[in-house]
């Protein structure tokens, strides 16, 4: 069934969700945004059953998708946690230039901020330039 067939026959039916249940590879093209994108546009809600990607978070651009599982960047709560528990004052986060790594690493700063914690420094490395080639895909 073709994008063009399957979305025609699509709208003629009342549907109430969606539920999408492949999981996204970094190099995989079959993610679930164009279902998101097109379903948010009839306001029709995407359930991803698999989904973790931080980027389905986002509201403004994924109108009605919901999860069952929580997204990647919730692991900063389990850092934050490990941080008070073993009264960590300093530490070093290395988090991958990419939308994933920026969304764990702004999580927690916003919990560090929110529970005033202090923080020497802060920064961040897009490691992959720093690694060997074949390391990079690993």
């Amino acid at each position: 069934m073709t994008e063009r067939s399957s979305s025609s026959s699509f709208l003629s039916l009342q549907v109430y969700a969606i539920l999408v249940s492949h999981p996204p590879q970094s190099s995989d093209h079959l993610t679930p945004t164009p279902v998101s994108y097109t379903a948010g546009f009839y306001r029709i809600p995407v359930v991803g059953l698999t989904t973790r990607m931080s980027i389905y978070s986002d509201k403004s651009i994924h109108l009605s998708f919901l999860r069952t599982v929580p997204p990647y960047s919730h692991q900063a709560h389990v850092w934050f946690d490990l941080m008070r528990e073993f009264n960590w004052n300093h530490i070093i986060l290395i988090v991958s230039d990419d939308h994933e790594g920026r969304a764990a690493q702004k999580r927690l700063e916003t919990l560090l901020e929110e529970r005033e914690t202090k923080v020497r420094r802060r920064g961040s490395l897009a490691f992959p330039d720093l690694l060997p080639p074949p390391l990079r895909s690993v």
